[in-house]
């Protein structure tokens, strides 16, 4: 899905599916959108780059190698501010497993803040996009500087309904409700997903064995009437 009034995309993917990165790409070269494609794993970078797709792949700036004395805001310090004070990012530097005391801590936020921010100054994207929400490090401060610079972000958001999922502007947590233009085409979408919404509700008042999907209740086996609960 690319945004109707913008020309230069950012696609933050978690995944390294070749046909449906190639469909992508298609599609926005089809609709004159300048893609560019972040990948937070140098592994899937690798893969990726072997498919030939048509538009840069790289990885998040604050992956990429430090360079010595680089960080600085010029003029930008109300974002590093912004950035430093959101609790999030701190708990997922945790979740990091580097041992860092305070002093060290603040520095890293800070050169990967720098470095993002040197990246948006230089590229101007008009949207950024993650197909999952941001829970790692380098993609929540990647959407958090973004959104701090007033560029628009947005993510699909997961439901209780498997294969289901919603579009939402800005970060998690940070949400703004989605206008949508209704037209002939969006209401039989509508209609489709209500009918096929109410058959998994229907299938769920019987047992979890008939409204989880297979792979999943395979995946449980056992344990997914804990999991699953109508």
């Amino acid at each position: 899905m690319v945004h109707p009034l913008k020309k230069k995309l950012i696609f933050c993917c978690s995944a390294t599916n070749k046909p449906d990165l190639h469909d992508i790409v298609a599609e926005c070269n089809a609709s004159n959108v300048e893609i560019t494609m972040f990948f937070r794993d140098i592994r899937k970078l690798s893969v990726v780059q072997q498919y030939g797709l048509k538009c840069p792949t790289l990885l998040y700036p604050s992956l990429r190698e430090p360079v010595k004395g680089s960080t600085s805001f010029n003029g930008h310090r109300n974002i590093y501010n912004e950035v430093i004070k959101d609790p999030m990012i701190h708990a997922l530097l945790d979740r990091t497993g580097l041992k860092l005391n305070n002093e060290e801590r603040f520095g890293h936020i800070s050169e990967c803040v720098s470095k993002t921010l040197e990246y948006f100054l230089s590229e101007k994207p008009d949207f950024i996009f993650f197909a999952a929400p941001p829970h790692h490090f380098s993609t929540w401060l990647f959407g958090k500087v973004a959104l701090s610079m007033g560029i628009d972000v947005g993510f699909m958001s997961f439901t209780i309904f498997s294969n289901i999922h919603i579009f939402c502007m800005g970060m998690p947590g940070y949400c703004k409700p989605l206008k949508l233009t209704h037209n002939e085409r969006t209401a039989r979408s509508y209609k489709k997903l209500v009918s096929r919404l109410t058959r998994v509700y229907e299938r769920a008042q019987l047992s979890s064995d008939l409204a989880m999907p297979q792979a999943e209740a395979q995946l449980y086996g056992k344990r997914k009437i804990s999991v699953f609960r109508p």
